[in-house]
């Protein structure tokens, strides 16, 4: 961790009312600026289909003009909070901005958003019996929501390229996505845990950093997501983020392992102009996936007589839909290589500053 020297500040203003504190915005994510309060739900809802893959819903295909004064504050919020994430379903955007209950007035806003032309909602594959959930993005009247607000985005709009997004691709984003989230809340139910920044994969994909390794391996090095965190308005704690879902084998993995200590070695300090760094590596393959992975690290740092970097790294698996705040950044869930004991995040001396101010 690194002593700040300047204020912290917050990522992401989500809507103000009686269930979620005031908040000031960002430099860069004041994405979800300016939106309402929570709202009750009503009845409104939508009704899932069963297509295979991932497609356009062409009977809400209606693009037109979108002047910035036809959103609420509210609609506002979650075409910002789309533009930030990229892929969002209305269950996570519920738990960002709502209550579990308000699920069906959700699903009635996106609705609305998507028949005007502001997002578009494609379909993820049936993997499961009943309906798979729809998965929302921008769709050009977002895009010139935007633009005419004054706020930039690298997201572009392709109707062909998100007609193309396999099933894999969306429920790993979706799965970064849940994290994300969950550090974002943290800011409103840790308050002495603030995430001032965050960089999303598709964000930094425009930027790949190219590094060698000692064998000579040469590769790209994009993050799943960075983030800039400050802990008790003292200490910053920067983590890159890397999502593993269990689909890649051991000759990948270490691959890949080489190449983010290559990145540590110095291509991280000047991308992102900090020498913090943690990196989590998150699997949602299960237990016995975490303690592999946490093997093949070490075997990794051995071979590369790199044991003293063993604090670079912090494995755990994740559930990401049920993932909280708390469990997080204060449960002992993270294993370091090379230790026996789990440990939290956010380490005791700041847990214990945060208890006790």
């Amino acid at each position: 961790m690194q002593p700040m020297d300047y204020l912290p500040f917050h990522p992401l203003q989500p809507p103000n009312g009686p269930e979620r504190p005031e908040r000031h915005p960002s430099r860069r994510e004041m994405w979800l600026g300016g939106a309402a309060g929570r709202a009750a739900p009503d009845s409104h809802s939508l009704r899932a289909g069963d297509q295979q893959r991932p497609h356009h819903d062409k009977r809400h295909q209606r693009p037109g003009p979108t002047p910035p004064q036809l959103l609420g504050e509210r609609d506002e919020a979650l075409v910002r909070a789309v533009a930030l994430f990229h892929f969002l379903t209305a269950e996570q955007l519920t738990r960002l901005f709502y209550r579990p209950t308000s699920l069906e007035y959700v699903r009635a806003k996106l609705r609305r958003l998507t028949q005007a032309g502001y997002l578009l909602r494609l379909r993820l594959p049936r993997t499961t019996a009943g309906n798979p959930p729809f998965v929302y993005r921008l769709a050009r009247g977002g895009l010139t929501f935007l633009a005419q607000s004054g706020d930039p985005t690298q997201v572009r709009f392709r109707p062909s390229e998100h007609q193309e997004h396999a099933y894999l691709f969306l429920a790993h984003t979706l799965a970064v996505n849940d994290v994300l989230i969950a550090a974002t809340l943290a800011s409103q139910e840790l308050p002495q845990v603030i995430l001032a920044d965050v960089q999303h994969e598709r964000d930094l994909r425009h930027t790949p950093v190219r590094v060698k390794t000692p064998q000579g391996e040469s590769m790209g090095i994009v993050p799943d997501a960075w983030l800039d965190v400050h802990l008790w308005g003292k200490e910053r704690m920067c983590l890159v983020l890397e999502l593993d879902r269990g689909t890649i084998e051991q000759r990948a993995f270490t691959h890949k392992l080489r190449g983010l200590l290559a990145y540590a070695g110095g291509p991280y300090q000047e991308q992102f102009e900090t020498a913090s760094l943690t990196i989590l590596i998150a699997t949602t393959a299960g237990e016995l996936r975490a303690r592999k992975l946490v093997q093949w690290c070490e075997r990794v740092l051995r071979q590369q007589h790199l044991e003293a970097e063993a604090d670079l790294f912090l494995i755990t698996a994740l559930d990401p839909g049920a993932i909280t705040p708390t469990r997080f950044f204060l449960s002992p869930i993270w294993q370091q290589p090379f230790e026996q004991t789990p440990r939290c995040l956010v380490d005791d001396r700041v847990h214990d500053g945060m208890n006790n101010p």
